[in-house]
């Protein structure tokens, strides 16, 4: 699924009934938009469907409204809005879980994988040892180290702590 956010392209369907290059639109109900926007959609299936059938997904739609409704008077709402620019270091990392995503859809599916017989435990072992690698030269960068953890490093973080094997 291609999402109109950026850094919404990592929620995708992995049944596959959306095509991965379908363009899609999320909204969430934090977003002050959201149920009026639904109950148009609605308004307008219910006005063009020519069978009960067809009204069934307005009809779900518009139950739906009811728990975004729900959920908003427990949490509030905001106009909508985009993430803060991300650091190059946090882009790296988004892109590098991008690929893994790609390449093994999820944590899950790659450990079930594993228990199937189709991955070899050697593959498995090197994708966990290359996050944990990662991590480690993060952990080495003081600037990246001030970037993703917002830690004061005039305070004594030794290093050696974080490299134990």
């Amino acid at each position: 699924m291609i999402h109109a956010r950026e850094d919404y392209k990592s929620i995708q369907d992995l049944s596959g009934k959306i095509p991965e290059n379908e363009p899609v639109f999320l909204l969430r109900s934090t977003d002050k938009f959201t149920v009026l926007t639904i109950k148009y959609w609605v308004s307008l299936v219910r006005d063009q469907a020519d069978s009960e059938e067809k009204l069934k997904i307005a009809n779900l739609a518009y139950n739906h409204v009811n728990k975004i409704l729900d959920w908003q008077i427990k949490h509030g709402i905001k106009f909508p809005d985009l993430p803060e620019p991300k650091s190059e270091m946090s882009k790296a990392l988004d892109e590098q879980k991008e690929i893994d995503r790609k390449r093994f859809g999820t944590e899950h599916q790659l450990q079930q994988l594993l228990w199937d017989g189709q991955v070899e435990q050697e593959y498995y072992n090197e994708t966990f040892v290359g996050i944990v690698n990662l991590i480690k030269n993060i952990l080495k960068d003081d600037e990246l180290k001030r970037q993703l953890f917002d830690i004061n490093l005039d305070e004594d973080y030794p290093i050696n702590e974080f490299e134990g094997e």
